[in-house]
């Protein structure tokens, strides 16, 4: 006889409220789960063995979620290890969204949800780079936009009107949060010192950044 039980989830990361703030995703050992605000059970929406899903982005309109699947192995420049997927909120229509011998993560949906952006390797000799995909023409491949020799788990942020991405970039050594034009790639430093990790605020007025510390101890 099959009984409900309940089951200690440990690693919850990547945790993201939907726009509707109904539910909550997040990644917990390779699988991509959502959890209501007040009542109702988790779901599971993978359910994979071989494959590790994780790095969820809500859709603008709450109904899809973006993420990473690929083997739960460590990156293997030999052989496929991440492509961007989508699915519905409840863990239907399944789709690959890239098909690349390379290492794709961290999607990240632009506001109006016309637009992906997320980081790969697939035309670079070390790092990552930033680049764009078109959800609505996912036969046109991705739009290169920024070199970044970043940190690998951190996924851009997106301005509310979607015409710029708002990331860290290594400057002179250290980590600085910079705004990024999503047409034409130009970089504007907004803050000249270590930080990194930038998120832009629901209404659009405001950026939270994680600042690090300097070698003199200073902040």
């Amino acid at each position: 006889e099959l009984r409900p039980r309940l089951q200690k989830l440990t690693r919850m990361e990547a945790a993201a409220i939907s726009p509707t703030g109904a539910r909550a995703v997040f990644q917990s050992r390779g699988e991509i789960l959502t959890v209501p605000a007040q009542k109702g059970d988790p779901r599971n929406l993978t359910r994979t063995t071989s494959v590790a899903e994780r790095d969820p982005s809500w859709s603008p309109d709450g109904m899809r979620l973006a993420f990473t699947a690929g083997p739960s192995v460590p990156f293997n420049p030999n052989r496929p290890n991440g492509e961007i997927a989508v699915m519905n909120v409840d863990g239907s229509d399944f789709r690959l969204l890239t098909r690349e011998r390379s290492w794709d993560d961290d999607p990240s949906w632009s506001p109006d949800g016309r637009m992906i952006a997320f980081r790969s390797n697939r035309d670079t000799d070390s790092g990552a780079a930033i680049y764009l995909l078109d959800f609505d023409a996912p036969f046109i491949p991705p739009r290169q936009l920024l070199q970044d020799r970043l940190r690998s788990d951190l996924a851009p942020s997106w301005s509310l009107d979607a015409t710029r991405l708002i990331l860290h970039l290594t400057v002179d050594g250290a980590m600085q949060v910079a705004s990024v034009d999503a047409r034409t790639g130009e970089v504007s430093i907004l803050l000249p010192r270590t930080a990194y990790d930038p998120r832009v605020a629901p209404d659009g007025e405001r950026i939270a950044i994680r600042i690090g510390v300097l070698p003199d101890g200073a902040r």
